[in-house]
């Protein structure tokens, strides 16, 4: 499935993290960092002045933001 394919194809994903809409799923967004991490992705975020990507690396507090996970 989904696993397989992100391990063969290394997409870069763009996603957005609502920890209001994870919560009644059960899930945390660390458990997402987590889980992308041990795929050997990295996030980025958007400069909030230039809105280019910018290396992201506080992942903690309530910050729901929009990521971009790129593979190493």
């Amino acid at each position: 499935g989904a696993e397989k394919t992100l391990r063969r194809f290394r997409p870069v994903i763009l996603l957005e993290i609502l920890d209001r809409a994870l919560h009644p799923l059960g899930c945390k967004k660390e458990q997402i960092r987590d889980y992308l991490l041990g795929l050997n992705y990295r996030f980025l975020t958007y400069d909030v002045k230039t809105g280019s990507p910018t290396t992201y690396k506080e992942f903690s507090g309530e910050l729901d933001s929009d990521f971009i996970a790129m593979p190493y």
